[in-house]
């Protein structure tokens, strides 16, 4: 018997070996230079890369020749092993990269968006908000935000989308010009949008610091000073907390105040060019 369960054991090792080292010869485009799938003989990775999608073959397995073949340019190949995945995140992101190979970005963004994969959606954003068309950036910015909340992600990635979103407003106001009243409206979305971002994520300063000063932008002082003095709070250590309330005083005609907060701004971070410039509009 145990001579047996010895066989077994053994079968089982060559096995799972055999595993990691043909998905490690299906990466090996993307393993380190040192690594020593490098040197492997070319019988073997031929063998790996003329592979085709089987039933027996783990699904992770699968899903590993599929991106090996990927990020060799097989796309037709990757494709045929995407295609035997079971339905969901981990196929759809895959088959959105298919498609992005392929120069389908429709396609790649609506596999993006099945996938819930932020990173990748993001650059798109990017990307098209990059060549001046922030309609369509916003529209994805929405889609996006609509597919996490849908989809149940956590509040901080729903945070970061959200700031990403009014950062996209804020650059589409300066592109239409901010003073302009499609500018305005523009700012005020995105200073709700920075809002939104700040109440999912509370703790995260730089939801807190981008809608403080999208206040003082928008002259809304009492709220840039509660959001300010809320970020003090939260870190007594805030530079930006501190500098925040004293250019709402210093907007608000109180230098009394502004001259205390960059007082103590200045004991925190005395070389800080903030600090000085502040300074220079409190005692120009």
């Amino acid at each position: 018997m145990r001579v047996i369960l010895g066989i077994a054991c053994a079968c089982v090792v060559l096995v799972l070996g055999a595993l990691q080292v043909t998905a490690a010869l299906a990466l090996r485009a993307q393993a380190a230079p040192a690594s020593l799938v490098h040197v492997a003989p070319q019988f073997a990775t031929r063998a790996v890369d003329s592979l085709e999608p089987h039933a027996y073959e783990p699904e992770e397995l699968r899903r590993v020749l599929a991106a090996g073949a990927l990020a060799r340019g097989d796309v037709a190949r990757a494709s045929r092993f995407a295609q035997t995945l079971r339905p969901g995140a981990d196929r759809s992101a895959l088959e959105g990269a298919i498609a992005q190979a392929r120069g389908d970005d429709a396609g790649a963004i609506a596999d993006y968006l099945a996938a819930g994969d932020l990173a990748r959606l993001e650059d798109f954003t990017a990307a098209i908000a990059a060549h001046g068309d922030y309609t369509h950036a916003l529209r994805l910015q929405a889609q996006t935000i609509a597919t996490l909340q849908r989809t149940g992600a956590q509040n901080d990635t729903i945070a970061e989308a959200y700031y990403r979103d009014a950062l996209l407003l804020q650059a589409n106001a300066y592109a239409r010009g901010a003073t302009t009243p499609a500018g305005t409206a523009l700012e005020v979305r995105s200073q709700a949008a920075y809002a939104r971002a700040a109440a999912l994520a509370p703790l995260e300063e730089r939801y807190l610091i981008a809608l403080g000063n999208q206040d003082l932008n928008l002259g809304r002082l009492d709220a840039a000073r509660a959001t300010f003095a809320h970020l003090r709070d939260l870190d007594p250590g805030s530079v930006e907390g501190l500098t925040g309330l004293a250019d709402a005083a210093i907007r608000a005609h109180d230098f009394a105040t502004a001259a205390s907060e960059l007082d103590a701004a200045a004991r925190l971070a005395p070389h800080s060019p903030d600090v000085a410039a502040m300074r220079a509009r409190l005692h120009p």
